[in-house]
């Protein structure tokens, strides 16, 4: 019989959260676009087609998440019910924070119902993280039953049906112009760009396999990996140009989560990033404010000149995004401390109570 994987602890390696770092600020630049830069260009400009790889090369960011995910967790069945507590909370306390901020000194308009409002913790990425969180327990203990082969053929049925399949359905939708609902796997109205715990679980056993899994000879050398990388921004680049004379009913199948380019594009991201090989504390803190980033760059966006830089030449819209999505980090990690430092001692205490304390599942 083929070796089975065997999941064991994996130490935090500081590649990776340098590449969590990167998936942040790959989020950010997607909101540069569609927040307001594409808005401001022409069609068939340089500025618009130097947009066009900027969001070509940052769409694998929410996948790159997940796979990152997958990594690690693939590695330990020990699962706390303080931590979706702390994701909740804290999306709840920001929220309300920004309402505060923008209602009481920006004068954006303030409610006391608005204020309620704000304390739902509605953020998709939040309520589907914790979701595989509870699950990928269960994850792990199928996936170690599994040998080379039988891992194989789960990736294979894992990403024809929930990212290939879903992508020709979606290119359907654009060749005739008007939705075609029945056809998705992932719900009756389709794969609703890969927003979903489906797309979620898929890209977690992606990650999971590069951590265990038999990779290809060809993805163990960086080189390789960086070139292939390179194709695959390429194709989607081009399959989003395509996607200018196809997109009547106002979808882009290039810039969608399940789609298997985009899903590769962050496989061989992770596979390069882990082979970097080194330890760095300073990157491992650094990385933690990631998810804080993610709540509040969107306040600064607006503030970070977008219509003047698009204005310019090619390298200066390159420079101006890259350049604001790193001050913005560099904030947020500021902002992610100081909430820490204030918090901790709460989460540290509740941890320690029975209903938020540890459980496995045995495999």
């Amino acid at each position: 019989m083929e070796k089975k994987i065997i999941a064991k602890k994996t130490a935090r390696e500081s590649g990776i959260e340098l590449l969590r770092m990167l998936a942040a600020i790959g989020v950010m630049l997607l909101h540069y676009n569609d927040g307001k830069a594409f808005t401001l260009v022409q069609n068939g400009s340089a500025q618009q087609y130097t947009l066009y790889l900027l969001e070509s090369i940052a769409i694998c960011a929410v996948d790159l998440f997940i796979l990152i995910s997958g990594f690690f967790l693939s590695g330990t069945q020990k699962r706390s019910n303080i931590k979706p507590l702390e994701l909740i909370f804290q999306v709840s306390v920001f929220h309300v924070l920004i309402y505060l901020v923008n209602g009481l000194l920006l004068h954006k308009g303030f409610s006391l119902q608005g204020l309620l409002i704000e304390l739902v913790p509605n953020n998709y990425f939040a309520i589907l993280y914790i979701a595989l969180y509870f699950i990928s327990p269960y994850i792990n203990a199928v996936l170690k039953r599994l040998d080379q082969k039988q891992w194989k053929t789960l990736l294979i049925i894992a990403i024809g049906l929930f990212s290939v399949w879903n992508t020709a359905v979606d290119l359907g939708k654009e060749l005739i112009g008007q939705e075609i609902l029945g056809l998705s796997t992932v719900s009756r109205t389709g794969s609703h760009q890969g927003f979903t715990i489906v797309n979620f679980c898929t890209a977690y056993v992606i990650g999971a396999w590069l951590r265990y899994g038999s990779v290809p000879k060809w993805m163990q050398k960086k080189s390789t990996v960086a070139i292939a990388w390179a194709g695959t921004v390429l194709v989607i680049l081009l399959w989003s140009i395509a996607n200018q004379k196809l997109t009547s009913i106002g979808l882009r199948s290039a810039w969608v989560y399940h789609n298997p380019f985009v899903l590769l594009s962050a496989a061989l991201l992770v596979q390069f990033f882990r082979a970097l090989h080194f330890k760095s504390a300073f990157i491992n803190r650094l990385a933690a404010a990631s998810f804080t980033s993610f709540l509040i760059h969107s306040q600064f966006l607006g503030y970070a000149g977008i219509d003047k830089a698009v204005a310019g030449s090619p390298i200066t819209i390159i420079a101006h995004a890259v350049a604001v999505s790193v001050v913005i980090y560099l904030i947020a990690w500021i902002v992610h401390e100081v909430y820490t430092f204030l918090t901790a001692w709460i989460f540290k205490r509740l941890g320690k109570l029975k209903p938020f304390g540890q459980w496995s599942v045995d495999i």
